[in-house]
């Protein structure tokens, strides 16, 4: 009923437990399919609309993640926890309070 398959996911899921838990400061582990991974981080920096949140990247070298992780090296309110170029994963905090609206 509603569109939605019994057992399916909601529609806007990451939407809802963001506004559910952007106070938490949430880990938010983005492993995103194909080459959508820059559009999910830019979603993620939206829905947690400056609050502090802690992210992890998977595939850092492969260009799903590769700009979200140039963008994170570069920018003041993240710091970068720990990385790993060969195994191509990424921890940072974003310590919110951030105008994040980059093309």
């Amino acid at each position: 009923m509603g569109g939605e398959s019994q057992g399916a996911c909601p529609e806007r899921l990451l939407e809802l437990l963001l506004e559910k838990h952007r106070q938490d400061r949430p880990l938010i582990c983005l492993d995103s399919a194909g080459g959508i991974g820059w559009l999910e981080f830019q979603e993620v920096l939206r829905l947690q609309a400056g609050y502090p949140f802690l992210l992890f990247l998977d595939d850092i070298n492969h260009v799903k993640h590769y700009r979200s992780k140039v963008y994170v090296e570069t920018t003041p309110r993240f710091d970068v926890i720990g990385s790993d170029l060969e195994e191509g994963w990424m921890v940072a905090l974003f310590s919110g309070n951030c105008q994040c609206s980059d093309s």
